[in-house]
């Protein structure tokens, strides 16, 4: 948590941790948060938007909540967006970014005399969460949401004195896991075990060719993709009594060794 706090702001700042009454979401002024995709396992970072189609504001706050179990906030900043440089180019008069439960906080005052303020224009970006992927296969919602706490704190932004609630657009986060079924060997994912599977794998080690499911490249299954992979797989294509492919192989299956490089999907696994 950061905070600065010079007397002169307290009145603005008063003015940021009390809710505006009696008005709905105004469309001028719009907070939004991304839809993406993440991994299970990968940090992703939703930076919040801004667009303002009416008049300059002078400060706001924001909260933003998530699931727990599909998301874990690592750490919420200004830094890299307009709010970093939104006081004619240098740090707001006050800023105050908190982690709390379920979500993190920003509270800011651009200037404390009132000679800056953000204009009206689009694609301003006032915040970034980070977060760490802790769900698998599922869709979470990362929303804007107000905290009651000691003071309490609401998403509005100030307006000529006047606390106003804009149109806030809720993010969607789409998990992927990867503990996906596979067939060990198969590598171009078209059900059988041949030489274009040794192909597939030395394309992806050797020429940076794409794959969805790591598990089926590590035909060995030692947890480590290399040149020994495509060899144990042409010598069991090619060569008598080789040894035979780990599970998951001949049918579909999930990894269930040691080190699991992770599998996204295939074609041919449901």
């Amino acid at each position: 948590m950061r905070r600065t706090c010079p007397v002169r702001g307290l009145l603005l700042l008063a003015l940021l941790v009390v809710p505006a009454l009696g008005f709905g979401q105004d469309p001028d002024y719009v907070l939004s948060l991304p839809t993406t995709s993440a991994i299970q396992g990968e940090t992703v970072l939703l930076t919040v938007g801004f667009d303002n189609t009416g008049l300059p504001i002078s400060g706001f706050s924001y909260g933003v909540c998530h699931d727990p179990e599909a998301l874990e906030l690592l750490s919420a900043t200004e830094v890299g967006t307009t709010t970093e440089t939104i006081n004619g180019g240098a740090a707001p008069a006050f800023i105050s970014i908190a982690i709390e439960v379920g979500g993190w906080t920003m509270v800011v005052a651009i200037d404390y005399l009132g000679n800056d303020f953000l204009d009206p224009g689009l694609g301003y970006t006032l915040g970034t969460g980070t977060y760490f992927v802790v769900g698998s296969n599922t869709v979470t919602e990362v929303s804007f949401c107000d905290f009651d706490g000691d003071p309490p704190l609401a998403t509005i932004v100030v307006v000529n004195g006047l606390a106003i609630v804009p149109t806030q657009i809720s993010g969607v986060v789409t998990i992927e896991s990867l503990d996906a079924p596979f067939i060990r060997g198969d590598t171009n994912s078209d059900g059988g075990i041949d030489v274009a599977d040794g192909m597939t794998t030395l394309g992806y080690l050797f020429l940076g060719d794409s794959v969805n499911c790591e598990d089926a490249v590590d035909a060995n299954d030692d947890g480590n993709l290399s040149i020994s992979d495509a060899m144990f797989l042409l010598c069991w294509i090619f060569c008598p009594e080789s040894s035979t492919i780990p599970a998951p192989f001949p049918g579909c299956g999930f990894d269930d060794s040691a080190v699991p490089l992770g599998c996204l999907g295939t074609d041919v696994c449901p």
